[in-house]
Order: C-alpha cells, then structure tokens, then sequence
C-alpha cells in the first residue's frame, strides 16, 4: 500500500484519541459513581480506558509496518467490548436515580458487558447465515438465474484462511451463476493476505463473478483494488456496466472515490433511464443511491455497507445515518436488499445477526 503523508495519520490518531478520551470517561464516570470512588481514581481509571481503547490503532500500525498482528486482534477485542460498555452504562446512570443499590448495579452492568462480548465473539465464529430469496419480476430477462452476493470481507490480516475456506466451499455448494461483491475487500497489503486470496480464486460462477468498491477499497490503494479484483477472477464494474446471461448490471463507484482523487459517476446524470422490460441489477456499495436507482427504473439494487451496526451502539447510529439500514426495500417496481456484511470489520463481534451470504433466484 503507499504510504501517505504523515499528517494525515497524525490527524487520524489525534481525532480517533480525542473521541476514546471521552468514551474512556463516560465509562470512568459509572464505575466511579457506582462505587463512589474519588476523583483521582477516576482519572487513573479514565487513563487506563483510554490506553485500552487505543491498542487497536496502536496495533493497526504495527501490522502495517513490522506485519505483526497479534496486538491488532487483542486490541480489536478491547475495542468491541469499549463499545459495548457505552452502550450498558448509558442506560445504567438512570438507574443510579432509583433505590437499587449502586454496586449491586455496576455488577450486573459488567455481567451483561461480559455476556454480551463473549455472546458477540460466539456469534462471529458462526459460519455466515445464507439467506435465500426469490425476486418475482416481470421482465423479459432470463428467468432462474441465482446470484449469490458477497459483501463486506475486510481481510484486514486477522482473518484466517480457514474462514476464508469455509466461505469458498460454501458459496461453490450454492452452484451460482453469478457472484456480485458489494464493497468493502481489502483493509491491508495483498501480500499479508495471499493465502487467503489464493482461495477466493477458486469461487465458481457459471455465467461471471462482478464487483464494485467499498470505502475501505480507497483507504488502501483503488489501483491495488483494482488489480486484486482482476486477479481473483472478478471484472469491476465501477461506473460502468455490463450484460451478462441475459440480465443488465450497473456499478459505481463508492461515494469515497472523489476524495481520493478518482473519478465517481453521477448516479442521477451519468445512467440513463433503463427500460422497464430489462433486468437490470445496480451494485452500489452503500444503499444510499436507491431513491436515485429507483427512478432510472432498475429491478433490483444490492447493497452493503451497514453491517447492520455489528455491535451496539452502532445498531442505532445507522438507523439515524442511513434511509434503508438491512435487509428488503421497495420503491414503485425497484427492489433493494442491504447485506449485513458477509465479515466484520474491527472487533471480532456480531450481536445484531449473523453474517450472510444472499443467494438471489431471479
């Protein structure tokens, strides 16, 4: 990956450390409160967060430089269970209003973080849920075709082989015809991660495997992207579109594109509008586009992005920051299905389903 300035780590570090600041004493303040400890402990304990919290970044460029990765997966743990902590003791100062005991309530505050975590990491370790839909459409297209979407890997180094090959062995049993991926590949060099995209070669598609980035994709290097995608046998269609087995698919670029200096088309100037008697498939990273796809007249956009929060309290920010956060939607005759991510990124947790491999039958 090239490297950049080091003023824009700087700035990364100082803004991500500034907010953990204030998480770590959020989090300080309920157990100082709930145990009435004194002020100084309260900093000593706000300190120790904070460090905790930053083991992640701290991790995320060790990685990088010396491609160690063991401090990146502890701090990933450390910053899941950080989060999930904002999301308990918020709702646990209200209950410092009522008779309960204080202590008792910062007892069963850490028994539900603890709980929580450990139901969190369970829950990523599952395989990824495969949820299977018919879209009934009433267009001249080729009719039963089955499309598998992918969406939201981050091999970011911490993610194993093994995953990696239960993940291929999975989606070749599913026998597509054709496999999409929404976004969201790669978070690292693809050198640390050879192995693992040695074996994503190896998704079998009848009729063609197509791909659109992700944000992530453009973090690292879009050429890099671009390159790893041709690679593994995937044809990238950012800002184009191609016509495979009888059914029209559309591609843009993620919205991120424009910041790092490539070029992002205009979704509501640069597509025409498209014939209501075509199948026509739009792959947009994040769902955002929809109402704009919609009114060109596509049968069906899929989407990724959201995760669906992965862990709290993100579960509520999307709601807040995207229209259409999981799952099925419709405006007029155009459909739209947001994956929760096929991996995670960050910690290693999910509480708010499953990752998902989505097979379409059209």
């Amino acid at each position: 990956m090239p490297t950049r300035p080091l003023y824009q780590y700087a700035i990364f570090v100082a803004v991500v450390s500034a907010m953990m600041v204030g998480v770590s004493a959020l989090i300080s303040a309920f157990f100082s409160v709930g145990l009435r400890v004194a002020v100084p402990t309260f900093f000593t304990t706000t300190v120790i967060i904070w460090a905790a919290s930053m083991v992640y970044v701290i991790g995320e460029i060790i990685n990088r430089i010396w491609h160690f990765v063991w401090i990146k997966r502890i701090g990933a743990v450390i910053l899941g269970v950080v989060s999930i902590s904002v999301s308990v003791v918020l709702p646990g100062f209200l209950l410092f209003l009522t008779p309960l005991s204080r202590v008792l309530i910062v007892e069963v505050s850490v028994s539900i973080i603890a709980l929580l975590s450990l139901w969190g990491i369970f829950n990523h370790q599952l395989p990824p849920k495969i949820t299977n839909l018919d879209v009934q459409i009433n267009r001249s297209s080729r009719q039963g075709i089955r499309i598998v979407q992918l969406s939201d890997v981050h091999l970011d180094g911490i993610t194993s082989t093994h995953w990696v090959r239960q993940l291929v062995e999975t989606v070749n049993k599913l026998s597509p015809d054709i496999i999409v991926f929404t976004g969201d590949f790669l978070d690292i060099s693809p050198d640390r991660v050879r192995d693992q995209l040695e074996l994503i070669k190896s998704l079998n598609a009848t009729i063609g495997k197509l791909a659109v980035s992700g944000n992530h994709d453009f973090y690292g290097d879009y050429n890099v992207f671009k390159t790893v995608m041709s690679d593994i046998g995937f044809q990238l269609i950012d800002n184009d579109h191609v016509s495979i087995g009888g059914i029209d698919f559309v591609g843009i670029a993620d919205s991120d594109a424009s910041r790092f200096g490539f070029y992002r088309a205009d979704a509501r100037l640069d597509f025409p509008s498209f014939p209501l008697d075509k199948t026509v498939v739009a792959l947009s990273h994040r769902p955002d586009e929809f109402s704009i796809f919609s009114s060109k007249g596509i049968t069906l956009q899929l989407s990724g992005h959201t995760h669906w929060g992965q862990i709290p309290p993100f579960n509520l920010f999307i709601r807040f920051v995207h229209t259409f956060p999981k799952g099925f939607a419709k405006i007029n005759e155009s459909m739209l299905y947001v994956s929760k991510g096929t991996g995670v990124w960050g910690p290693p947790m999910r509480l708010f389903g499953r990752s998902e491999i989505v097979t379409f039958t059209l």
